[in-house]
């Protein structure tokens, strides 16, 4: 049998709901803990709000307007704001 050949074994794993829950709840944890952007130079709202002077409403509505990059690794993850894009705002 060659490599392509072989056969793999799909496995059926049965969760309850509180199972599946706690489980993407672990697995999302991890994905966010491995891709932030490094620390550096880059903040989370509060962090941004704070070093322009301004709400977290506002920030989160400046952005929506487009009038400031950032970076978002999924949706409804956690927003991350350059220092550098901060100055230009």
């Amino acid at each position: 049998m060659t490599h392509w050949q072989e056969q793999t074994k799909t496995e059926v794993v049965v969760l309850s709901k509180d199972e599946l829950k706690a489980t993407i709840r672990e697995v999302l944890k991890e994905y966010r803990f491995n891709h932030q952007p490094s620390q550096e130079g880059w903040m989370n709202p509060v962090m941004a709000a704070k070093y322009l002077g301004v709400s977290r409403t506002f920030l989160h509505k400046v952005r929506k307007e487009v009038k400031i990059d950032c970076y978002q690794d999924m949706p409804g993850g956690i927003v991350w704001y350059s220092k550098e894009q901060c100055n230009y705002f």
